[in-house]
């Protein structure tokens, strides 16, 4: 089968959404052939991890196209296209480079398969079904128009419901990482209801290698990633370890807790400004780096947003990560979002966003049962297999297959 692959994020970009892509791209392209377009190196949060590239090996062609997101570039807009900049995002040029896609693009898929975030993803893989006439399936790993992460104006929420529903009606399949997004988008499009998919987040199946507990010299607490949005930051931790470390400083003698990520002001003043002798930061890091810390950590870490008029129902890819290490995840998320309900009972704990006295009190526990070596407390439930990328790459081609034979 030939897949034309569309994704602003894919490899060799070093950030949440590009990671999934790669491994979905690596298990799709030992089965299909496959042109991925995608775009040129980045900086920034887009910055690029030249180990990623393995992904791409098996890669029939790959399609990288300008984003226009240079200072240069932003600064240009918003004097001259301001408004363009959020229709659908800053991205909005990739959109318009179909021609230049099918002209470059050395054989005709038999389907399209798009991947957003950002959602310029989305709309590029519209207007090449028009060009191709093919199925396509349209993954979401965000809300839209409705996600509480952007503040919209009046204009720019038209817009956006506008070619969320084109998107929506003219997708042949939809695809979801969390069951809470589907039953979202069920209640606002009830009509596409019979085109929505999971597919969750995955882990490589390479990253389920045994890694036994230790109980070393020093006891390691891991997060593992950025911190951006709405109620999401490690406030409620650092608040109770500052606690913790006031009254009783001889039980943290031996604790690291190591934040792996690129932070704003605003975090680093948190992580910093609270003078913790067992904070370290790393701001400069591989993706191989960061697996490797999660494999020598004894507790992941994991904090999500708190948004004023909706639960969480954001699948945080790094669960998965965390879930393949083999170690307890101690998580600030509400009861009912969707990281609650992967996480809760089986993965780890979950916390709300002003619960510090339970933090604090988990903390402690942590601490004792480390001290007293009992290694049950420190076991997770064995990874699901249902996040694994084999498993999802398959369900995924099947999908493909019966789409396909459909169309003839």
């Amino acid at each position: 089968m030939k897949i034309l692959f569309i994704s602003i994020s894919a490899p060799p970009q070093n950030s949440p959404e590009s990671l999934q892509v790669a491994k979905f791209i690596k298990g799709l392209s030992k089965q299909h052939s496959i042109t991925l377009v995608t775009i040129k190196e980045a900086v920034g949060w887009r910055r690029p991890d030249k180990r990623l590239y393995e992904y791409l090996a098996n890669v029939y062609q790959v399609i990288r196209l300008n984003h226009y997101t240079s200072r240069l570039a932003r600064y240009f807009f918003k004097v001259f296209f301001s408004t363009r900049l959020k229709r659908p995002d800053e991205y909005f040029l990739f959109q318009r480079e179909s021609r230049i896609v099918a002209s470059k693009s050395k054989e005709k898929p038999d389907l399209i398969y798009s991947r957003a975030t950002p959602f310029s993803s989305c709309l590029l893989a519209l207007k090449l079904k028009e060009v191709y006439k093919v199925p396509w399936v349209m993954h979401l790993s965000d809300l839209w128009a409705d996600s509480p992460h952007f503040k919209f104006t009046n204009q720019d929420m038209l817009y956006q419901q506008k070619v969320e529903g084109d998107c929506f009606k003219l997708a042949d399949r939809i695809s979801f990482t969390s069951l809470e997004t589907i039953e979202f988008y069920t209640k606002k499009y009830p009509q596409y209801a019979d085109k929505f998919i999971f597919t969750p987040n995955v882990f490589d199946d390479k990253e389920l290698d045994p890694n036994p507990f230790r109980f070393d010299e020093k006891l390691k607490f891991l997060h593992a990633g950025n911190f951006y949005g709405e109620g999401r930051n490690p406030l409620i931790l650092i608040s109770a370890f500052r606690s913790i470390y006031k009254s009783t400083p001889q039980l943290l003698a031996n604790v690291e807790v190591h934040f792996m990520g690129r932070f704003n002001k605003d975090i680093q003043d948190i992580l910093v400004g609270n003078n913790l002798p067992f904070i370290k930061i790393t701001e400069e890091y591989q993706f191989e780096d960061s697996v490797t810390e999660q494999r020598n950590s004894h507790i992941m870490l994991l904090f999500d947003w708190k948004f004023k008029h909706m639960k969480s129902v954001f699948f945080l890819s790094k669960v998965l990560g965390y879930m393949a290490s083999r170690r307890l995840i101690l998580a600030v998320t509400e009861k009912g979002s969707t990281c609650y309900n992967v996480i809760e009972g089986k993965y780890g704990s979950c916390f709300e966003h002003n619960d510090t006295e339970g933090v604090r009190e988990f903390i402690l526990k942590i601490l004792l049962n480390y001290k007293d070596g009992n290694l049950d407390f420190f076991t997770p439930a064995d990874p699901d297999l249902k996040y694994s990328a084999s498993n999802n790459v398959l369900r995924l081609s099947n999908v493909f297959e019966n789409l396909i034979k459909t169309e003839i």
